[in-house]
């Protein structure tokens, strides 16, 4: 059953209703396709090594930078804020461009509150998410035990 979804994000009551499935997994689509790349290169990460940090954090950013367009990102912003509302109003390019400028920051806390409310499984025990972290934790905890032996 879709919802919607409440929340204060400095000052703007922000209200999400949750997208279809079908909808939702189109836009995941888009988004893995821009922070799959990088995503997999920060899981390579060797948290005892500057240098590993180093390289890896500037490969993770320079595949970012590659994968992402300016206006295929725009386009997906303003997709991600169909069917949500700020102080009542419905959230188009429009207001999105009245609204936040010089508030980019707020922006970004609203599309990261949308994409809690639409992919809250990711972040939930079982989720990719937590999985992928998990996987993070656990090639730092054996890349320790091997430095150790």
């Amino acid at each position: 059953m879709i919802e919607t979804h409440e929340k204060i994000i400095d000052d703007f009551k922000i209200m999400v209703t949750e997208m279809p499935a079908m909808r939702a997994l189109r836009i995941q689509t888009r988004i893995l396709k821009i922070i799959g790349a990088p995503f997999c290169e920060l899981v390579n990460i060797n948290i005892d090594d500057e240098q590993s940090q180093n390289s890896c954090f500037s490969k993770a950013v320079n595949l970012l930078c590659q994968n992402l367009n300016e206006i295929e990102f725009e386009n997906l912003v303003i997709e991600l804020c169909q069917s949500v509302r700020v102080d009542g109003h419905e959230m188009k390019k429009a207001l999105i461009d009245i609204t936040f400028t010089a508030k980019l920051n707020t922006l970004f806390k609203i599309l990261i509150y949308i994409l809690e409310v639409n992919y809250a499984d990711f972040f939930q025990e079982e989720g990719f998410l937590n999985l992928a972290i998990s996987e993070i934790k656990m090639k730092t905890s054996n890349s320790k035990v091997s430095k150790k032996g």
